[in-house]
């Protein structure tokens, strides 16, 4: 098991290595180019507003964007239905991947960008047509869910010219993954300083909490701080009152608590993140990659809390903004309401959405494939 860690350490020090100075325009192209000859087909779930920013920034580095939604549908009855098993929606499945099929007949791309993981619903032979179908377009993916908690993308992934994914362990474990962390966006670097803020919350938490392992550690640390006299933000989304109301008849730890089922608006969340000290966070079960709310705890200068060891295999991790929490342990309230350090912003860039796609689709290649 130490020796499997240590390899796995190399691999993330390898990657970050590998995402310094790396360009933030297509090959072929200058800083002045439109890159109007470049067309890209993004297939994505439509998550928080993610895919809205990775098509802001493949259009900034000069790209034409086309997108087209993972999921026949974004209906409570096909999310319900696919989480059970993806066999149950497979007519809407079918239907979805012919609309996919026929937008490829009809357009040429130069790449087919997939970013996912959990809600891909399409099995390897359809995802075989879908590459033969893209000709000469290079097929990328990325994902951002660990592989055990998805059921379909893990027969496909030697179908793609190029993958990545934002777990470590998946990393070392399949030779087709390269190991890339996620990103921050813009609004995020937009945040003032700790040093010019005036900070109002000493921790907060915004996220799902439908996984009852990540809800009973975040709850629990929230409630540790609050005992120890920490002002804390929670909002604990849920993707319906059914899902809700299943959790505290199921699990009485669910009972009491509030809960959301409208998402905030990136405004609305980069607001708290900005009021905030420190970001409490925990991994979904099986997944040992960072957490998108980690890496925008990097990106917007702020601390993190979290219950992922991999962390401390990152460079950032250096400038005291991170602690980890073992099971069984709570955060110390000393570290949660101290002002956070200033990270510098060559070490930040490394996390940027623009040295994520940089190295995504222009220098996965030369990552650290079999580390």
């Amino acid at each position: 098991m130490g020796r499997i860690k240590q390899r796995v350490s190399k691999l993330i020090t390898a990657s970050v290595r590998d995402n310094m100075d790396v360009p933030h325009t297509f090959p072929g192209t200058d800083s002045s180019s439109h890159g109007s000859d470049k067309k890209i087909l993004l297939i994505a779930p439509p998550f928080f507003g993610y895919h809205r920013a990775i098509i802001d920034a493949l259009t900034q580095m000069g790209a034409e964007v086309d997108y087209i939604d993972d999921r026949p549908s974004a209906s409570k009855r096909f999310k319900i239905l696919s989480r059970v098993n993806m066999r149950l929606v497979e007519p809407e499945i079918s239907k979805h991947f012919k609309h996919c099929e026929s937008i490829l007949s009809q357009q040429e791309y130069d790449m087919v960008l997939v970013v996912g993981g959990m809600s891909y619903c399409f099995t390897r032979d359809q995802t075989e047509s879908l590459r033969r179908r893209a000709g000469a377009a290079t097929f990328v993916l990325y994902l951002w869910d660990a592989l055990a908690n998805c059921q379909r993308i893990g027969d496909s992934l030697n179908v793609f010219d190029r993958a990545a994914t934002f777990d470590p362990n998946d990393a070392q474990s399949h030779s087709e993954l390269s190991y890339l962390p996620l990103f921050f966006t813009a609004d995020c670097e937009a945040i003032a300083p700790p040093d010019q803020n005036t900070f109002v919350y000493d921790a907060c938490f915004v996220g799902s909490v439908h996984q009852v392992s990540k809800f009973l550690k975040v709850d629990s640390m929230l409630n540790s701080l609050e005992e120890n006299g920490a002002n804390v933000f929670r909002y604990y989304y849920m993707p319906s009152r059914l899902v809700a109301l299943e959790r505290k008849i199921l699990h009485k730890e669910y009972r009491g608590s509030t809960f959301s089922y409208r998402s905030l608006s990136r405004q609305q969340l980069m607001d708290v993140y900005a009021k905030s000290k420190t970001l409490v966070d925990s991994p979904q079960q099986n997944q040992s990659g960072l957490t998108i709310r980690t890496i925008e705890a990097v990106g917007s200068n702020r601390k993190v809390v979290t219950s992922n060891p991999s962390i401390a295999h990152h460079d950032f991790y250096a400038f005291g903004n991170a602690a980890i929490v073992k099971d069984g342990e709570m955060p110390e309230i000393d570290f949660v309401r101290r002002i956070p350090a200033v990270i510098p912003m060559n070490i930040r860039q490394r996390y940027s959405i623009d040295s994520w796609l940089s190295q995504l689709i222009c220098d996965i290649s030369r990552s650290s494939r079999g580390i």
